[in-house]
Parts: structure tokens; C-alpha cells; sequence
């Protein structure tokens, strides 16, 4: 019959729903957004929050910050408190971080990191957060 093209004698689609479903299941847990689109994607309410930037909806993501890894799980925990600088921000609240030591890059999350301000006064910083984000400031 015509209207049932591509079903089973049962009349069910052959399981081909569970496995779009499956695809979808397996780009959110990469990170994706799968096969629908997310709420905040589809809604164009202009609050503010950035894309990919998790639950509490704050990435402070930014290129050529320094950061200082956080996680004892990174490399079995010989890249805890080590220092790095991120080289590229992704979606996901992802990044490239080039560690100071090795020089060694690496794809971390941004729970697995901290922000590192420099001790001496002079220092340059970029503001991450609040209504003067993306600007430079210099620590007196």
C-alpha cells in the first residue's frame, strides 16, 4: 500500500524512529544539539545568555586568557594547578588549552579550569563577566 511505504507488515516503521532518536541521544551527549533544536535555541528572548554555556548560562570563555587546571581527573592529575593559555573557545563550554610547561594542547571544559590573575600590579586582565565584559583593565 501506498501509505505505508517503508513500514513492516505490522504497519510500525521498522524501528527507524529509535534510531533517530539514537543519532539525537548521541549528539547532546557530544555536545551537539542533536536533531531539535534546544529551547533557548529556538526562543529569541535576548537575555543575555551565550550560547553553550551550560546551566548556569555564564561562559567566561574568552582566547588568550591564561587558566590554571583545576580537575585531579585531566591527565590522571599531572595537569592539576598547572598553567596554560586558552587558544580557541568552542561550543559547549569546551576550549584549546596550550599548557605553559610542555606546550602540550588540549580540549578541556571550562568546570576543569580556573582563571589566573597576575600577581604584580601593571598586570593586564580582560574582564569576563558583568556589563564590562570583553574589556581590558590594567591592576593597580
Amino acid at each position: 500500500r501506498e501509505g505505508d511505504k517503508g513500514r513492516g507488515r505490522d504497519g510500525r516503521d521498522g524501528g527507524r524512529s529509535d534510531i533517530v532518536e539514537g543519532r539525537a541521544e548521541r549528539e547532546r551527549d557530544r555536545g551537539g544539539e542533536g536533531v531539535r533544536a534546544s529551547k533557548r535555541q529556538r526562543s529569541d528572548s535576548g537575555s543575555g545568555e551565550e550560547e553553550g554555556a551550560g546551566p548556569s548560562g555564564h561562559s567566561w570563555l574568552a582566547p588568550f586568557i591564561k587558566v590554571r587546571v583545576v580537575s585531579k581527573l585531566v591527565r590522571g592529575g599531572r595537569l592539576y594547578l598547572k598553567k596554560g593559555t586558552v587558544v580557541d573557545v568552542h561550543p559547549g563550554n569546551r576550549c584549546d588549552v596550550t599548557m605553559d610547561e610542555d606546550r602540550v594542547t588540549l580540549q578541556l571544559r571550562q568546570s576543569e579550569l580556573e582563571t589566573v590573575v597576575p600577581k604584580e600590579s601593571g598586570g593586564y586582565v580582560l574582564v569576563l563577566a558583568g556589563p564590562l565584559k570583553g574589556q581590558r583593565a590594567r591592576l593597580q
